[in-house]
């Protein structure tokens, strides 16, 4: 595996995530990226990238709905979103549903075909310094935590 800034910059992320979350809540892409799950292999074959770091949503499985953190290794930085397969019709009501709140959270919608998600983000982040990272962190969590909330399930922490 790489050791390219962007996964340096993954791992940080990652780091902060499980400190304030708890490991068992983060997904780190990269270790997908040799993964048995079938999604990965999917996202292996398509040429997709693994350089990002998810969050587990309780109440889906993860690969059909999670917070996730895509790192841009072309523009430095990062961004936080909301993530949902295109093939999961519970997940896309609840997107249909939340539309109006994650506008209002400063996120914009766009497909990943390579992913096959509906993916709401917010801009792209500057990770250049540790307060950055930090910045980033809480952001994913603050949606972890609104996803949770309208799901019932709460906002775990760090057990």
């Amino acid at each position: 595996m790489s050791t390219s800034p962007s996964r340096a910059l993954c791992s940080a992320i990652c780091t902060c995530l499980a400190l304030r979350l708890g490991r068992d809540e983060v997904v780190y892409g990269p270790d997908q990226e040799i993964g048995p799950a079938p999604e990965a292999a999917r996202l292996r074959a398509r040429g997709a990238s693994f350089e990002w770091v998810g969050v587990r949503l309780s109440t889906f499985p993860f690969w059909t709905a999670h917070v996730g953190v895509v790192v841009s290794e072309i523009a430095g930085g990062a961004r936080v979103g909301l993530h949902a397969s295109l093939g999961d019709e519970n997940a896309q009501r609840l997107l249909r549903e939340w539309r109006t709140g994650l506008i209002r959270r400063g996120l914009e919608r766009s497909l990943s075909e390579l992913a096959e998600e509906e993916q709401w983000n917010g801009p792209l982040r500057d990770c250049g310094r540790e307060e950055d990272i930090d910045e980033l962190c809480g952001e994913a969590v603050e949606l972890t935590q609104w996803v949770r909330v309208r799901t019932g399930s709460g906002l775990s922490r760090k057990r």
